[in-house]
């Protein structure tokens, strides 16, 4: 195949392909947004000096993992200063109809989501870690790929997989139609129960080593610390759910190929995901954040 020089077009092609993934290296939109407009200068550059690029994707995937990677050792420096759990930004899209089925095929790499669980148990893993898994295990790349994109020999990355692996364990990358749709139902009663105040409702949807997760950065009240049980889980949703007043809206969607929902209340803006195991909840995930509810616009009516 004959060399090319460095485009937009090819930038502009590959640009939905290496959002996704700098999203699943970052876990924030906004970050992925970032290093694709840094991803860009560099591209250009290479343009700009004539040289001849003979695979543009392999180049631009380089690019984009080693930007990412700079972005997530520096995040793991400062990951002491943040307020309570860092999650995941939520990828958000419209719920199809009837509720369970996949979400609609986007234009990235692979064309499937990622699970909200599975992004949660990458914070688990080093950059570098993180990195090669994602290269390998959802990109399918050969270790001589994934190599010479982190300065880093065959071997010593198929020992960061095999090291990363060990950390996710058996978490599932993806949410399977079945189990979509189980968190689909579970969800419809998760809401109506919270919004009746109903404990007795709202406890037994919880397997009994459930956790909650919840996210506000600082900016919005939330839970510094993972809550155990049904019980606490139960007490802590409808403690927020009464100091957050009357008026709620609840809007269905998908959260990372999974269904979820967004509580839009004055003043406080909830989206909370799950995960599920048995016809029970194990998992509850609310992103409270400002700063990572970017997709919120994804969802029509939102503002209706």
């Amino acid at each position: 195949m004959p060399a090319t020089a460095p485009s937009l077009e090819t930038y502009t092609q590959e640009r939905p392909r290496l959002r996704m993934l700098a999203y699943r290296l970052l876990g924030s939109f906004s970050d992925a947004e970032d290093v694709l407009q840094d991803a860009w200068l560099k591209w250009a550059a290479a343009d700009s000096d004539g040289q001849a690029v003979r695979s543009p994707q392999a180049l631009l995937t380089t690019i984009v993992t080693r930007l990412a990677l700079d972005r997530l050792r520096a995040r793991k420096r400062a990951a002491t200063e943040y307020v309570g759990h860092w999650l995941p930004e939520p990828d958000l899209t419209p719920l199809p109809s009837p509720v369970g089925l996949t979400a609609p095929r986007r234009a990235d790499d692979r064309g499937e989501h990622l699970s909200y669980a599975f992004l949660v148990v990458l914070e688990r893993l080093t950059p570098e870690q993180r990195a090669a898994f994602l290269l390998r295990d959802v990109l399918d790349m050969d270790y001589a790929e994934i190599a010479p994109i982190l300065r880093s020999t065959p071997a010593a990355c198929r020992q960061l997989v095999h090291r990363a692996r060990l950390k996710v364990g058996t978490e599932p990358a993806t949410v399977s139609p079945v189990q979509a749709r189980t968190i689909g139902h579970l969800t419809q009663e998760f809401v109506r129960a919270v919004d009746a105040a109903d404990y007795d409702a709202l406890i037994r949807l919880f397997t009994g080593d459930a956790v909650l997760l919840s996210d506000g950065g600082g900016k919005v009240i939330a839970a510094l610390n993972t809550i155990h049980g049904p019980d606490a889980i139960t007490r802590f949703t409808l403690g927020v759910s009464r100091k957050a007043g009357a008026g709620a809206r609840v809007i269905p969607c998908l959260i990372n190929g999974a269904p979820g929902a967004v509580v839009v209340r004055p003043g406080r803006t909830d989206i909370i995901g799950f995960t599920a195991q048995d016809d029970r909840l194990r998992a509850v995930y609310m992103i409270a954040n400002p700063d990572k509810q970017t997709t919120l616009s994804a969802l029509p009516g939102l503002l209706n």
